[in-house]
């Protein structure tokens, strides 16, 4: 490199600012991502009765703040869930694991499945799709199951005055969203 860029003289101008403010958004990302796990953790529990077919579970990354997944998995093996496996899973994700957001101050949430679940579905007769989809949408989740892996993507809003009210509208924001995504499976699962 011969010269530097101009973004790169202007970054340098205000390093050390824009350090502590780098070292703040991350502070405030950390509480709001640590907190909305600690409330998924309590909070999935009610999505899983004794005689469910789902148990829910959770995952954060610990290596590299600002990514956790929740995710259903089956007790015993039922056309498109493998047991024991997260075939279909919400994942939450900041600015620093989101390349994609319209609106920095905000984190993804993101319905994913695996390749498997996508070639299973192929099995369930396709009226139980059909009614496994409006019962998501009732429950206010969209799911496109032609989308490939990726079968609905929102954006929710940060709170940047209050790690609280974040914590507060992620929380509620991704357990609608499972509960959404537990209906659809439930309603695949059942005609199975």
């Amino acid at each position: 490199m011969e010269k530097l860029s101009e973004a790169g003289k202007l970054y340098l101008q205000d390093f050390y600012i824009l350090n502590e403010a780098q070292s703040d958004v991350f502070i405030f990302l950390d509480a709001v991502m640590n907190q909305v796990y600690q409330n998924l953790v309590e909070e999935i529990k009610d999505l899983s009765g004794r005689d469910d077919v789902f148990v829910w579970e959770s995952w954060k990354n610990e290596s590299k703040s600002g990514r956790l997944d929740v995710w259903p998995s089956t007790k015993k093996e039922v056309i498109p869930f493998r047991k024991g496996k997260g075939d279909l899973y919400l994942i939450c994700r900041d600015v620093r694991h989101e390349a994609e957001l319209s609106d920095t101050a905000s984190v993804s949430v993101t319905i994913r499945c695996t390749n498997y679940f996508l070639r299973s579905l192929r099995q369930v007769p396709s009226e139980t799709l059909e009614l496994a989809l409006k019962t998501a949408e009732e429950h206010g989740t969209s799911v496109d199951v032609n989308k490939r892996n990726v079968l609905n993507r929102e954006e929710v809003k940060l709170n940047l005055d209050s790690v609280s009210g974040s914590v507060d509208s992620v929380t509620e924001f991704i357990m609608e969203r499972c509960q959404g995504v537990k209906e659809f499976a439930l309603r695949i699962v059942k005609q199975a």
